[in-house]
């Protein structure tokens, strides 16, 4: 079987087929479904080889983005860490992967030593070679960019325990403190509480923006 698996919406042929004939000329075996005929049981190939590549490079657009299979394939890539992603008009990926590093070939002029390509051809040659993972692909830039979310997360909890601390606080608080002493403790356990929340929500808000930006 060969190394790089392509995965694509049928709309985005000639784009594709361009990217194909490159990586070919660049010493590459490569598989795409343009090498099915008729009669071939496509579900069982196309898994098979997308199984057996070292690398798989997944081509998104506004097509690609609503295509199951296009989807199918860059989750199970993902899952084996050999995802090599792109973006041919600019579309970004959905969900989970536009939380990956995604290459950007809207300006590709279909060169050999097009910006777009060389980085492509970085990416797939790491990744065929098992020297390292590109930059932003597979689990580990998931876990990364979820990573985020850890402060934010501690902070929530450290007031969803002062509010129960405030609750027990209200139940218990006439008969351990005074009626002034005990206004206080919790006007300020509750204060304290929102405050937190508040700053929970802000840091997700930001968090969750920045990933979507990169």
């Amino acid at each position: 079987m060969e190394e790089i698996f392509v995965s694509y919406s049928h709309q985005d042929a000639p784009s594709v087929e361009s990217i194909v004939h490159r990586l070919v000329g660049r010493g590459h075996g490569v598989w795409w479904d343009r090498r099915l005929r008729g009669g071939d049981d496509f579900g069982s190939i196309i898994q098979g080889a997308l199984a057996a590549s070292r690398c798989a490079v997944v081509a998104w657009s506004k097509f690609a983005q609503h295509s199951l299979w296009v989807r199918a394939e860059a989750n199970s890539a993902r899952e084996c860490g050999k995802l090599v992603q792109l973006t041919l008009d600019g579309t970004k990926p959905p969900l989970p992967f536009s939380m990956l590093h995604t290459l950007d070939f809207e300006k590709d002029d279909g060169s050999p030593d097009a910006p777009p390509m060389l980085e492509l051809a970085e990416s797939v040659q790491a990744m065929v070679s098992g020297a390292a993972s590109p930059p932003g692909t597979g689990r580990r830039t998931l876990t990364s960019g979820l990573a985020g979310f850890a402060p934010a997360a501690v902070v929530g909890g450290a007031s969803i325990a002062l509010v129960i601390l405030a609750a027990a606080l209200a139940g218990m608080g006439p008969r351990l403190l005074t009626a002034d002493a005990f206004g206080l403790a919790t006007g300020a356990l509750f204060l304290v509480s929102v405050l937190g929340f508040a700053h929970m929500l802000v840091r997700v808000i930001l968090t969750f923006v920045g990933s979507r930006q990169r």
